[in-house]
């Protein structure tokens, strides 16, 4: 106290100064807080608004004055109004924001950031956090280029109690829209007993095309139980034209409990998918379930710890169809119900019980980052940090691209972690297409992994797939588990990597540019024996900063694709000679021009009249596009570079195929012939 009693002196007010005039302007119920606050625990911190600015990071609007810090416990007393953050990170002690007399439009307290490019709100603290009654924590709206603010309470060693409402920020509205905010709780026990909304997702303007998806709902108890409350995920955005077909996904709601996921009654759960999960040995607990309480657009995924761990559901009112889904309702677990009650009458569609963990349904999983603000793409969607590590995420940037405007940037460069950065999936079985579209630049150095799981997060070898490593200091990719199955690297441009795994069969064939150079390969045993025929994450691995991982490169477009066969009309333009019924890639390996589920006589145009064009004369291999006597990577870059152009008179060097269009099976003409040297048609027909 004689500290605090000198510094008013200095500034001329003394005792009876600016914190006189602070207690005036606080409730009587609330001085008493403020003056245990001044004694011997310096570690507290109550907001009285001194500042009269509203902004967290200013000293004067705490008691005693002082931005709190992580060692500091915080309390915020009730009605406090506005409060606004930088959008950084806050690290306290603990947070207890105290029950107000606000109602769902006018809340008591209000948190939220006033950034605009750093819109959530994202607290952390090592004891408690809890949002009383009647106040609000909310995401800032993204405007422009922005995807809308998330709600990110973390506790690393107590409990998050939420008797608020939390709401993430809605997505931009644009040619581009992008994502609702999500709202995302973690401590070692969660208690949701006010509600949870993701934000909205932005429409689509200008152009034809999807809205933007809503924002998810996570809760997640690292130590004990799940108390889930009410959980909304945010409304998907309109799409251009606005149908049901181009309207964005409603955000997806989880709940995992380490030991019990507890319903209680009047608690809903709305979202794309919802998910209520527990670590093994857990049990989940459903008491007084209404009508609707789930509410699915795609699946509903139960899963307690085994399949022998209870999921009980009790006191469910009569006639109510608790269990709402388009897709599927999976549940792994041992149900009880109430005597008399069944799955099928409480579940629509019929609800199954699966010996296995039920997984979301497999694919098509399709990334171009584009609906990601600038930054940590582990801030946004469902990308997230390798297990245990942190800080090394990978950044969403408009440096380079290959469709859009955005890609993802990784690098391993000294003084930094080096970024690793993974999606999982959950698929079980079929045949898959993987493909990357990757950039390195040509100075890049080091050394960077493509790594696919069939079993994450990663305990053995053996949950291991293929590690295809990209070497910038010798120019090649090479298979890390065989590196005698290898081909050039091409710098400076966008290429290619794509593997066809067959999980059934238990055969992966990875090919580059074209060029299959990782060829029946064991899924399975493909790094140690015992693996899986699951497919459970992609992990982007810049390597080990200062110890030869990778400069800089850049990934877009990545995707999981189920792989169908696709049959059709196959016309040798030159030759005038058509087929039906032929496989794509065998059209593409004849270097005919391929039209999906066509016969010949209605190709247009008839096979053999193409159109043409005249060769540069100085060209000197077929699928030599630049010239300089070698067919490589960097000819199908440079087709690649002019998908859906025509080949007029500039371009007919490109229009491997002679049909007047440039597009992937002219690149797929050039890759078949890498390392070949052909004499080429002089004139298309």
């Amino acid at each position: 106290m004689e500290m605090e009693i000198k510094k008013h002196e200095r500034t001329g007010y003394g005792l009876l100064g600016t914190r006189a005039r602070k207690l005036r302007r606080l409730a009587p119920s609330v001085l008493l807080l403020l003056l245990v606050a001044t004694g011997a625990d310096a570690a507290d911190k109550v907001w009285d608004g001194g500042a009269e600015n509203g902004e967290w990071e200013s000293g004067d609007n705490w008691n005693p004055d002082g931005v709190p810090g992580k060692n500091d416990d915080v309390t915020i007393p009730r009605d406090s109004g506005e409060i606004t953050t930088n959008g950084e990170i806050k690290e306290v002690k603990s947070l207890c924001v105290e029950d107000s007399e606000g109602g769902p439009e006018d809340h008591g307290t209000t948190i939220k950031s006033r950034d605009e490019e750093e819109r959530s709100t994202k607290i952390t603290a090592s004891g408690d956090i809890k949002i009383g009654t009647g106040n609000k924590v909310c995401g800032k709206d993204g405007t422009g280029l922005h995807t809308g603010g998330s709600v990110k309470l973390k506790s690393t060693g107590g409990k998050v109690t939420n008797d608020g409402a939390l709401q993430g920020g809605k997505g931009a509205t644009g040619e581009n829209p992008k994502h609702g905010g999500d709202v995302k709780l973690t401590g070692k026990n969660v208690e949701n007993n006010g509600t949870e909304t993701g934000g909205k997702g932005g429409n689509r303007t200008g152009r034809e095309g999807k809205g933007a998806n809503g924002g998810g709902v996570t809760n997640k108890a690292t130590d004990g139980t799940v108390i889930t409350g009410t959980k909304t995920g945010g409304e998907g955005g309109d799409g251009n034209p606005d149908t049901n077909a181009k309207r964005g996904k409603k955000g997806l709601v989880a709940s995992f409990g380490m030991e019990l996921v507890l319903l209680d009654p009047g608690d809903r759960q709305e979202g794309s998918t919802i998910a209520i999960s527990t670590g093994p040995g857990g049990m989940i607990r459903m008491i007084g379930l209404q009508d609707g309480a789930f509410v699915a657009d795609e699946s509903i995924f139960i899963n307690a710890g085994g399949p022998d761990n209870p999921i009980e559901m009790f006191d469910i009112e009569p006639g109510a169809v608790v269990f709402q889904a388009v897709e599927q309702i999976c549940i792994h677990g041992q149900v009880f119900m109430d005597g008399g009650r069944s799955l099928e009458e409480i579940t629509e569609p019929d609800a199954f019980i699966s010996p296995e963990p039920c997984l979301p349904p497999p694919g098509p999983f399709l990334e171009d980052f584009d609906g990601y603000d600038p930054g940590d793409v582990c801030d946004q969607g469902s990308w997230e940090e390798w297990d245990g590590s942190s800080d090394v995420c990978g950044q969403v940037t408009d440096v380079q691209w290959h469709s859009g405007i955005q890609s993802l940037r990784l690098d391993a460069l000294p003084g930094s972690p080096g970024d690793d950065t993974v999606h999982r999936f959950g698929i079980v079985g079929g045949v898959w297409d993987f493909k990357a579209h990757v950039f390195v630049p040509d100075d890049a150095t080091g050394e960077a992994f493509v790594i696919l799981l069939n079993q994450y997060p990663a305990q053995d070898w053996n949950n291991w797939s293929l590690q295809i490593a990209y070497d910038a200091y010798d120019r090649v990719l090479y298979n890390r588990n065989d590196p005698t199955q290898s081909t050039p690297m091409v710098t400076g441009v966008w290429t290619e990597l794509s593997a066809r795994i067959d999980l059934d069969n238990d055969v992966v064939e990875v090919t580059y540019e074209g060029h299959t150079f990782v060829t029946n390969r064991s899924w399975r045993d493909g790094v140690a024996p015992g693996g899986q025929p699951w497919i459970q994450a992609i992990d982007l691995y810049a390597g080990e900063p200062g110890n030869g991982g990778i400069s800089e490169m850049f990934f877009d477009d990545v995707s999981f694709v189920e792989y169908h066969e696709v049959f059709g009309a196959c016309c040798m333009d030159q030759e005038g000679f058509c087929e039906d019924l032929v496989l794509e890639e065998d059209c593409a390996e004849w270097r005919g021009r391929f039209a999906a589920e066509t016969s010949c006589p209605d190709l247009d145009p008839p096979c053999g009249e193409s159109g043409g064009c005249v060769r540069d004369p100085e060209w000197q291999c077929d699928g030599d596009v630049d010239g300089d006597g070698q067919v490589n990577p960097v000819d199908s870059g440079l087709v690649q570079s002019r998908f859906g152009s025509t080949s007029d008179q500039d371009l007919c060097n490109f229009d491997v195929d002679c049909d007047g269009q440039i597009n992937p099976v002219d690149a797929g003409i050039v890759q078949s012939l890498f390392g070949t040297c052909e004499p080429p048609r002089a004139e298309c027909p």
